[in-house]
């Protein structure tokens, strides 16, 4: 009897530890300092957060990969299209209005980009069957960047509970601010 009392004690006094051990875990995780990437290949810089792991440039498909933070990692990608022959002028008009048409985006909204011209948007609450997201759901924002003859699609990403901590929106548009053609 002593020993079941003993462990019942022992459980109840660790528990409040591990509770707290499992609410830093899912405190903001960026410190908002970033550090400055280049990529002489696809002709883009940006600052990402310093939390980021940063791929090796000169592929036209990068991902930095961030940390899990309520249920997902967060992460930025890059894809870069090359469309010499496309004038980015007429790239960023057809695909601003096509993305200002397309039901499952919002807040489309028109950004400086050094060296050329982007947007960016936002995914709405709700999948793409018509459903709420729920927490755990995975959320994005875009920049669509043109310039130089190339098209910049780039996703921040994460779980959709992530969104609503602003150290990580901030983060995110402290991204889409940084973000230049070279």
């Amino acid at each position: 009897m002593k020993k079941i009392v003993l462990i019942l004690s022992l459980v109840l006094f660790l528990l409040p530890v591990a509770q707290a051990q499992e609410e830093e875990e899912e405190a903001p995780i960026l410190s908002g300092q970033t550090k400055a990437f280049a990529d002489d290949t696809n002709h883009f810089a940006v600052q990402v957060p310093v939390e980021f792991e940063e791929p090796a440039p000169g592929s036209p498909v990068l991902t930095f990969e961030g940390p899990t933070y309520l249920g997902a990692a967060l992460s930025f990608h890059v894809n870069t299209v090359n469309m010499p022959s496309v004038p980015s002028e007429t790239m960023y008009g057809i695909n601003i209005e096509q993305t200002r048409k397309d039901p499952f985006y919002t807040d489309v909204t028109e950004v400086k980009i050094p060296g050329g011209k982007g947007y960016m948007f936002k995914e709405v609450d709700k999948e793409r069957d018509g459903n709420a997201k729920g927490p755990d759901s995975i959320h994005r924002w875009h920049l669509a960047a043109f310039g130089g003859g190339r098209y910049f699609n780039c996703t921040m990403g994460g779980s959709f509970a992530s969104f609503d901590d602003p150290v990580v929106t901030q983060a995110f548009q402290n991204v889409v601010k940084s973000f230049k053609i070279q």
